[in-house]
């Protein structure tokens, strides 16, 4: 017969009109393969029970960890199973580390426990450090920075300190206006100095310098010649 009806496990044939591959016989996969493919024996597709396939060389082997190759139910293989170097006794990837296809493993930034993408973007940090957007691991926010959990996330555009919903200061060139730094306080506020910086208050009547300035306290005193200085 020139066609085939079923294919035992471990075989191949033509996937055209299921004629025998190799002078009407259909040929044996490659040792351990279950399913390869058709024109190519050593390519296998699926395993028979106690191997595994390798994603790399598309070949079958049996399930050990250690044995350097990368198989289904590992995370990595470093051709070894002593912890401590990135990728433990059971073939898992160790916190803090990070391990390539070809067995290599080296280790994340400074205080990291998780790297997937790369050694040097963090995405979970150690007990008592923060993450930054940039992947870094801190101990704490740095300025223009607010923290939300154990994540540092970046105030607005010419903020020096924020929380999740509004500035609290702005840099010397901005004024702190409703939460947000503005150029210049707008029609109906005036501009006072605090210990935070400068902010535009509402006054319903107009004031005169002399009076914004007797009010202010010893401290913000200073603040203002300071930066009027500047």
């Amino acid at each position: 017969s020139d066609s085939c009806e079923e294919v035992l496990s471990g075989f191949v044939c033509s996937n055209t009109k299921y004629t025998y591959l190799n002078n009407l016989k259909c040929q044996k996969c490659d040792q351990g393969c279950s399913s390869c493919e058709w024109n190519n024996v050593t390519k296998c597709f699926s395993c028979f029970s106690g191997s595994t396939l390798d994603i790399i060389n598309d070949d079958c082997v049996s399930i050990t960890c250690g044995n350097g190759y990368l198989q289904e139910s590992e995370q990595c293989d470093d051709g070894n199973v002593f912890d401590g170097d990135g990728c433990d006794s059971y073939c898992q990837v160790e916190q803090g580390w990070k391990c390539f296809s070809n067995g290599t493993c080296l280790s994340c930034t400074l205080n990291c426990l998780f790297c997937p993408d790369s050694i040097s973007i963090c995405k979970q940090c150690s007990n008592n450090y923060l993450l930054s957007e940039e992947g870094f691991c801190l101990t704490s926010c740095s300025q223009g920075y607010y923290q939300e959990e154990k994540t540092c996330i970046k105030c607005s555009d010419n903020c020096l300190s924020c929380n999740a919903q509004e500035c609290g200061s702005c840099e010397p060139d901005r004024i702190l206006f409703q939460g947000n730094c503005v150029e210049s306080c707008p029609a109906g506020y005036n501009q006072i100095y605090t210990i935070a910086g400068k902010e535009c208050i509402h006054f319903t009547q107009p004031v005169s310098y002399t009076h914004l300035r007797a009010h202010e306290t010893g401290r913000n005193l200073v603040c203002r010649l300071l930066l009027e200085k500047k």
